[in-house]
């Protein structure tokens, strides 16, 4: 089978990640690939609800290399509807992956501006209401720009994608709610075993948190800094840069904790892997809607637990009390009562095991490559 991959960037972050891995995965089992990502020439606001020379780029490259299926992953910043316009065109079948909210929410965040998970999706009110991010006036044209880009997408896609597939059910069942008629598929992402489900040597004494990604409001790490302050003794380890990092910075050293949060900057993927084995836990107490982080995978995998908001994707991943924790999404008392009863006495050995032997058996390569080829020969 001839697959053509479709991507906005060559590399950045997880969707990238996991689009190399599904080129790998593919031709390793006899398959031919193709990846086709995008150029910012010539992007601008009006090019991206649609870009005459991006569909002339996609059409070429589909005829030239002339794949079974076109399966595209992220879109929104540079192709638009371009490449689902160009396999139309050539009657080629599309499978389409949603690795982020954007297909269902103008904002991406599907979180409103009182911080509640819209329970609406996308609608005539996303050209109104105030959402999380829409912060400036700015940010508010934005949105509505936003806005009525899905509006002109979301017919294309109705009538282009063959079957939509997304990392959570979470995900899934917004996207079959926005397409009706279109088969939505929940398909966790893969992720290759560890080699051996060795716990960590060197955990240290004290309970430490681990945390890695953008340091940015959504991501809620200001709450976990005041639970931190709440409760004597724990670490808290941040790799990453953001916007909201010196804010942050500024609130630890208020609230007397800056000796207990290490600010690591950004890490090679190595040492992100390395923090997770020494650390009790991975942190994420996302304010926005997650959906399946890559990191959550990686962490899992080494054998760090995971204890993160409920909401979005998470529920998907962590079993709470088993391999992970769920916590109060916003809530600085739930984090501290969660951080005040595992600092009394952790087995991480047993969640760390519970992380890596879910991650073998749910998210393995061989799983997603049977299931991702039957979706592309129905």
């Amino acid at each position: 089978m001839r697959i053509q991959l479709v991507n906005d960037h060559f590399s950045g972050g997880g969707a990238e990640v996991h689009l190399h891995g599904l080129s790998t995965l593919l031709n390793s089992a006899g398959h031919q690939t193709d990846i086709l990502h995008g150029r910012k020439h010539p992007i601008h606001y009006a090019s991206m609800l649609f870009n005459p020379w991006l569909y002339l780029v996609a059409l070429r490259r589909f005829r030239a290399f002339g794949p079974d299926v076109v399966h595209i992953h992220k879109y929104n910043l540079l192709w638009s509807i371009a490449p689902f316009l160009a396999a139309k065109h050539l009657g080629i079948p599309v499978v389409c992956t949603t690795h982020d909210f954007s297909a269902v929410c103008p904002e991406g965040w599907m979180t409103r501006g009182d911080a509640s998970v819209c329970e609406k999706g996308f609608g005539g009110h996303c050209f109104n209401s105030r959402c999380l991010r829409s912060t400036s006036l700015a940010l508010d044209g934005y949105r509505r720009y936003n806005s009525l880009r899905l509006a002109l997408q979301i017919p294309v896609l109705r009538r282009t994608v063959k079957t939509f597939t997304a990392p959570s059910k979470f995900l899934a069942d917004w996207v079959g709610r926005l397409y009706p008629g279109v088969p939505s598929v929940a398909l966790p992402l893969f992720i290759e075993a560890p080699d051996a489900l060795s716990p960590a040597s060197t955990l240290p004494d004290a309970l430490t948190l681990f945390h890695a990604g953008r340091i940015e409001k959504e991501k809620g790490l200001q709450f976990l800094v005041e639970a931190i302050s709440k409760v004597p003794g724990v670490r808290f380890r941040i790799a990453g840069e953001g916007g909201h990092k010196a804010s942050l910075q500024d609130l630890s050293s208020r609230l007397g904790v800056a000796d207990r949060v290490d600010w690591l900057g950004k890490l090679p993927r190595e040492r992100v892997l390395e923090e997770c084995r020494n650390a009790h836990l991975a942190a994420l107490p996302s304010l926005w809607v997650e959906n399946a982080p890559v990191f959550v995978l990686e962490a899992m995998r080494e054998g760090c637990p995971v204890a993160a908001s409920r909401v979005g994707g998470y529920p998907d991943l962590i079993e709470h009390g088993r391999n992970g924790f769920l916590v109060e999404r916003g809530s600085v008392d739930a984090w501290s009562e969660l951080l005040r009863t595992e600092a009394r006495g952790f087995d991480r050995v047993r969640f760390g095991l519970e992380a890596t032997r879910k991650i073998a058996r749910d998210h393995s390569p061989e799983l997603f490559l049977e299931r991702i080829l039957s979706i592309y020969g129905n």
